[in-house]
Parts: C-alpha cells; sequence; structure tokens
C-alpha cells in the first residue's frame, strides 16, 4: 500500500478564470509538488507565471513517496500511478468538471508514471464499473520534461529480460520492475497517437543535443520536441516570463489549447 504524507496527492496551485483546462504537474524521483517546479529565487512557474499567461487553466501538481515498498502484488510505480488517476478522478467529480481537458506537465521519473496511469485509464474504460477511463479520454497533451525512460531503449532491455529467462532472477525485483518498465514502454506507443506529446531536453553543455529517438512514441505525427538551456534539476524552473524555455513551453500549451478549444466547442467543457 502506498504511504501517504501530508505533501502527497494533488494541491491546487491556481484555480483559473472560468477555467477550461486542468494543467497537471508530476515531480519526478525525490522531487515535491511544489519545490521541484521552484527556481533558486523562489519563482514558482506553475504558481507565478503561468497563470498571468494561462488565465482560464486550473493548475495542479500531485506529490508522491517513490520509496513505499511493494505491496507483492503490483510494482511500486503502478501502485502510484493508479493513485494518480484515482486523485485525479476523485477531485474532478468533487468539483464537477469532470470532462474537463487535460494536460500532464511531467519531469524525471514523472514521465513513467503519467505513461503508466493513461494506460491504466484507458484499460479502465473496459470496465462496466469504472469511470476512470475519463481521465485518458480527458487527455489531450503530455509534456515530457527530460524523464528519466526517454533514454532506455527497449531492445536492450528485451535482451537483458530474455538472458535471465528461466534464471533465479526472474523472481528479483529489478527483473520484475524492468518487465513492468518494458510493459509500460510498450503498450504507450499506440496509446501516445490520442494525446499530443511535447519532448522537452536540455542542451547538454558541449552544445550537443540529447535526442529522444529512443522513446518509441517520440515517431509519432501529434509530437513535437523542443530544447531547452538547461541541465536536469532545471529544465522544469523558470525564473521570468522571458525566460527562452518557458516561452517554449507556454507555446506548446497555446497550441494544444487552441487544438482542444477547435475540437470541442460544440460540447460544455463542465459536464
Amino acid at each position: 500500500m502506498v504511504m501517504e504524507s501530508p505533501e502527497d496527492g494533488l494541491k491546487l496551485l491556481f484555480d483559473g478564470t472560468s477555467p477550461r483546462i486542468d494543467i497537471v504537474a508530476v515531480h519526478g524521483l525525490g522531487g515535491h509538488r511544489e519545490n521541484s517546479w521552484t527556481a533558486d529565487d523562489g519563482t514558482n512557474w506553475l504558481q507565478s507565471l503561468l497563470p498571468r499567461d494561462l488565465p482560464d487553466c486550473r493548475i495542479l501538481s500531485w506529490g508522491y513517496n517513490a520509496s513505499t515498498a511493494p505491496n507483492h502484488e503490483k510494482q511500486p510505480l503502478q501502485e502510484m500511478s493508479e493513485k494518480l488517476v484515482l486523485d485525479l478522478y476523485n477531485m474532478r467529480e468533487l468539483t464537477r468538471t469532470q470532462n474537463r481537458p487535460i494536460i500532464f506537465m511531467a519531469h524525471s521519473l514523472g514521465g513513467i508514471l503519467v505513461k503508466s496511469a493513461l494506460i491504466f485509464s484507458d484499460q479502465e474504460q473496459e470496465v462496466a464499473s469504472s469511470r476512470l477511463g475519463i481521465i485518458s479520454t480527458s487527455t489531450r497533451g503530455v509534456f515530457f520534461m527530460d524523464t528519466t525512460e526517454l533514454g532506455i531503449s527497449t531492445n536492450g532491455m528485451e535482451k537483458f529480460l530474455r538472458s535471465f529467462e528461466g534464471s533465479e532472477q526472474e523472481d528479483s525485483d529489478s527483473f520484475k520492475e524492468a518487465k513492468w518498465l518494458l510493459a509500460i514502454l510498450n503498450q504507450y506507443v499506440s496509446l501516445s497517437a490520442k494525446y499530443r506529446n511535447v519532448y522537452v531536453s536540455p542542451r547538454q553543455s558541449q552544445g550537443a543535443i540529447r535526442k529522444s529517438e529512443t522513446d518509441p512514441s517520440s515517431s509519432q505525427l501529434n509530437s513535437s520536441y523542443i530544447v531547452i538551456d538547461a541541465d536536469h534539476n532545471t529544465i522544469n524552473k523558470f525564473k521570468s516570463p522571458d525566460d527562452a524555455g518557458y516561452l517554449k513551453i507556454k507555446a506548446e500549451l497555446l497550441d494544444i489549447l487552441e487544438m482542444s478549444s477547435s475540437s470541442v466547442r460544440h460540447i460544455s467543457w463542465e459536464e
């Protein structure tokens, strides 16, 4: 069972002015639902920059503790990703905003959690008694900000798993985690076509650009790729509305917002 702390779960950062979309931020390993998005000058761009530029968005941040012990039935990350779906569903049900579109903003380990959450939600559409599938169908875009799974070679992982088949290593936590991760990466490839995927990578100190080609879903037609002059720890932090990285993120957000608006003009944003 996932153990919670006061900093876990969803926190409302900005309620929005007549909001028409939810932006949900998911931090990385060892992160914090507010501090992970806060620059060294104290600026939390989700709370202070975005509201000025996107006043019609509700902005939330989700916190979790990745050090929880497995329950021997599910991978800890799988359990946490399901909790993300449940937390978001419950909050949107309470505020009567279940049909409102969603954009996820994921950093580092948050990327695989969001992918797993969307896969779980998509699968729940087949369960007659579940309404959790609405999280997947409401999602319009996902920002992957230097997320850890982008550098993983699925071919290399498949070879790794095959090399240990039939051995006692199959019962190890690392083998089970690798098998689960490979399944999530492969399942997201087809699912990703339903969303706009924005891959955000840091420019390396030598001037080389890290490519996201190792992630199969990055080849989808509805994907875009941007580079920010930052490192892994600062790629998700912006100090001012003139920050070049922030301007790139904002432009992508506005593009998704415009596409979302044009595709649902015939229905209400609310239930």
